[in-house]
């Protein structure tokens, strides 16, 4: 017998692809699947924890890059601090420098 792949795994009620194996029913008839064809408690614990840590592992490296960055104006964007668009167009006041 040939081990079961993604491409392979299907319904044996209505030929129906399984795309999660962590449902424990078809999503097109709604029939249950055989225990073979679903991932186990265990195994979905399993992928769950392990789900978690890559998850705090991206979020830990996130945080290093970010606090890399700090101090250098990181994606601010200083070009518009002190510019006023009423200067010179008779908005009144002008653009400082003594009228």
């Amino acid at each position: 017998m040939t081990p079961a792949t993604p491409d392979t795994l299907r319904c044996p009620a209505c030929g129906f692809r399984i795309f999660n194996r962590r449902y424990p029913m078809c999503e097109s008839c709604k029939l249950p699947l055989p225990p073979e064809l679903v991932y186990s408690r265990e195994q979905i614990l399993a992928m769950q924890t392990q789900e978690a840590l890559e998850a705090k592992a991206r979020a830990n490296a996130k945080r290093k890059r970010d606090g890399a960055n700090s101090g250098d104006g990181g994606d601010i964007d200083f070009g518009s601090i002190g510019s006023d668009s009423s200067c010179g167009d008779g908005g009144g006041g002008g653009c400082g420098g003594g009228d």
